[in-house]
């Protein structure tokens, strides 16, 4: 018997207005942040014997990250504002998230280089960034293909509105775990801070991303479970499990080594890739037992 669940609030609070008015905040914090960075770096290479500003004494291209850091985080919470669609979709945009993850890095170990003849003249720098920017293109090739599969089918399958309400709710426990994590580690980052006057992030910033991701299994699992009871078809249900499975790959490629990490994160887009478009070819043409 279905049952609906009273999800208004997240109606009230999570609509195309807020989205887009977060979009604009997200945008111009990055740029100002980039800025500030680029301000603080020109200030302690110019004013060398003012210690308060040696933390940021760094390459040019070190500012690259804090603005890239915002936009990431805001392509996760779009991944939380997305899971009430279809899960074709969502899968999409956690797609995205991992080649930013990816891209980010490559921004990250080139600021690192105090000049690009670094680059050329110590191999293994030379072969971590040429794996991750090859690895970053192919994924972006690979979702463009993937976003070309779903795009082109048609959905007529008719989702639950306990469905609906499940993932809405699903939404707001993500965005009460996003928030609660994000001032945890945001805290541990101010301590450190403070005591050493440190003001790397990353490392705080690759823990919170793998915890959160860890609990977004579990959410998934549990809607793609409920949703087992609604499916009608085999090939509905066997393309859930299967992009759930690519999913699960994607957020356990964060605690591998390079570049495994990037190996199994391509895998498990293929994975996507051939679950949309056998589903859509059987689909099309193949005959249901179910029908």
């Amino acid at each position: 018997m279905e049952f609906t669940i009273n999800t208004r609030f997240y109606d009230r609070i999570i609509n195309k207005a807020t989205v887009r008015k977060i979009e604009n905040i997200t945008l111009k914090v990055a740029i100002g942040l980039l800025f500030i960075n680029l301000g603080l770096i020109f200030l302690s290479k110019t004013f060398s014997g003012v210690e308060v500003l040696q933390n940021f004494n760094k390459p040019y291209l070190s500012a690259i990250a804090a603005p890239f850091t915002i936009i990431l985080l805001f392509e996760v919470m779009s991944l939380i504002v997305a899971l009430p669609k279809s899960i074709s979709k969502s899968i999409a945009i956690q797609y995205e998230i991992i080649s930013l993850v990816f891209l980010r890095r490559i921004f990250k170990d080139l600021s690192e280089l105090e000049n690009l003849s670094d680059f050329v003249n110590q191999n293994q720098i030379f072969l971590d960034l040429s794996i991750d920017i090859i690895g970053s293109l192919t994924l972006f090739f690979l979702i463009a293909i993937y976003y070309l599969i779903i795009n082109s089918q048609k959905n007529t399958q008719k989702v639950s509105a306990l469905i609906i309400n499940v993932k809405k709710i699903s939404s707001l426990v993500l965005i009460s775990v996003f928030v609660i994590l994000g001032f945890y580690y945001f805290g541990l980052w101010s301590k450190e801070l403070a005591i050493s006057g440190n003001i790397a992030i990353n490392g705080y910033l690759d823990r919170f991303l793998e915890q959160f991701f860890i609990i977004m299994i579990f959410i998934d699992i549990i809607v793609v479970v409920i949703s087992f009871i609604y499916k009608e078809t085999y090939r509905a249900i066997f393309r859930d499990s299967a992009l759930l499975v690519s999913v699960i790959l994607i957020r356990l490629s964060f605690t591998l080594e390079h570049p495994y990490d990037i190996g199994v994160a391509i895998f498990a887009i293929l994975i996507g890739i051939m679950t949309v478009a056998i589903y859509s070819f059987y689909k099309k043409y193949a005959v249901s037992i179910d029908s």
